[in-house]
């Protein structure tokens, strides 16, 4: 649709982001071929498969010089390879979310034992 659409007309995906939950501008704009210039962000490296060029999300300067080599052909950056996102399905993420809930909690638990054991 109309996403598609703008997507098309891009040579590449700016994403000066300080703070992201996730990222799917991102990951829409990698799957529709766009390279991508980003913050420099454990959550961005991570959805993008570190893939793209990363800059300082308060450095400005050095973004607008990264886009300055872009549209001048002085900086390539490779189209993304969709196996290299981390994207998972709702049910992966589920499993990974119940995993570290209850990694948590036994840990936890085993803290408080060993606490109550001390007192004692």
């Amino acid at each position: 649709g109309e996403l598609q659409f703008v997507y098309r007309q891009c040579d590449c995906f700016v994403y000066p982001t300080h703070a992201e939950g996730f990222g799917l501008p991102l990951v829409e704009a990698m799957h529709a071929g766009l390279p991508v210039i980003a913050s420099d962000i454990p959550i961005v490296r991570e959805t993008s498969g570190n893939q793209g060029v990363f800059v300082s999300n308060t450095a400005f300067g050095e973004l607008a010089a990264k886009l300055i080599q872009f549209s001048s052909g002085e900086l390539q950056i490779p189209q993304p390879s969709m196996e290299q996102l981390a994207v998972t399905t709702w049910q992966q993420s589920a499993e990974q979310l119940l995993k570290r809930v209850i990694a948590i909690a036994a840990s936890s638990e085993g803290r408080e034992s060993e606490e109550l054991s001390k007192a004692a």
